[in-house]
């Protein structure tokens, strides 16, 4: 006795409810799905999900199902219209994928559902519409998303990744022996600063009018001391950071670069696999919802 994981499959160890037999329970488009339909995707799967699904609500368990159901309608349906429909091979090379995944010898899946008494037709009509539904994901949707070298770098500056370079503009004021008076006057000189900059180049300029510096620097990240860090990693690029005040000096820190092509080509793919997958799965619920609109479905539970 072992338990299988069924890719891309929705099988659930529930007590069945009686059914009328070829009773509509709902239409999508021209296609009808029938009270059998729906009671072959709630068959008993005798496994130890039993235990985990005992007390679940069978109204809303029977609710979800009946979703699944639709969308699969909508899935094929769309996937024909795009002209991308689900092969022979694609079929036979899913059944492979589950057969090689759960150590399974040539048709063991469809051996393993007849022992299950699982009905095979409600469980191959799954995987096709999943398929219907990846094929409509990696032609259609995918191909709009495009990840940019700075939505790559606006990651890594909230990674900060240790071999990375950043280069800033510093402005400071020397405080040493001053008292608090001329501390809080030297506060709102470079307060007053910080509201005019918008830019490294205009750090410089807006500086030089009272008598200031802007220097440019340029250092890895590891050797900034951490407040600095932490600044830097919260501060926009071209913005002026709030005013740092240490035991000698008050300063602004404007972020002028970071460079971060010491970073390994492999890691700045892993962040733009990471920011695909996140835009796919937004695009594809908002596909997904938009089919929903657009589809006649009619419920008849």
């Amino acid at each position: 006795m072992f338990r299988i994981t069924l890719i891309l499959i929705f099988l659930v160890c529930m007590p069945v409810y009686a059914y009328e037999p070829g009773k509509i329970v709902a239409i999508v488009g021209k296609e009808i799905i029938t009270s059998q339909d729906l009671q072959d995707r709630m068959i008993v799967v005798k496994d130890t999900l039993a235990a985990e699904h005992a007390n679940i609500n069978m109204h809303f368990l029977e609710q979800q199902v009946l979703q699944s159901l639709i969308d699969d309608k909508i899935f094929i349906y769309e996937a024909k219209r795009l002209k991308l429909d689900v092969t022979d091979e694609d079929m036979k090379f899913a059944l492979q994928m589950i057969e090689e995944r759960n150590n399974l010898p040539k048709e063991g899946f469809v051996n393993y559902l007849k022992s299950r008494h699982i009905p095979k037709a409600s469980v191959l009509e799954q995987i096709k519409a999943q398929i219907a539904w990846s094929k409509i994901l990696n032609y259609v949707v995918r191909p709009r998303i495009n990840i940019s070298e700075k939505e790559v770098d606006e990651v890594l500056s909230h990674i900060l990744p240790e071999n990375a370079e950043i280069t800033f503009r510093q402005i400071t004021i020397p405080i040493n022996g001053l008292n608090r008076e001329a501390i809080d006057k030297n506060m709102l000189l470079l307060n007053e600063l910080r509201a005019k900059i918008r830019n490294c180049e205009e750090a410089v300029n807006v500086a030089k009018k009272k008598n200031l510096s802007a220097q440019l620097m340029s250092v890895p990240i590891n050797q900034l001391h951490e407040e600095l860090r932490n600044m830097i990693m919260v501060t926009p690029r071209g913005t002026a950071s709030k005013v740092i005040k240490t035991d000698d000096i008050l300063s602004l820190i404007i972020t002028c670069q970071r460079d971060y092509t010491g970073v390994a080509k492999k890691e700045r793919e892993e962040i733009r696999d990471t920011l695909i997958q996140k835009k796919l799965s937004l695009q594809a619920t908002h596909y997904l919802h938009e089919l929903r609109k657009k589809a006649f479905i009619e419920i008849r539970m």
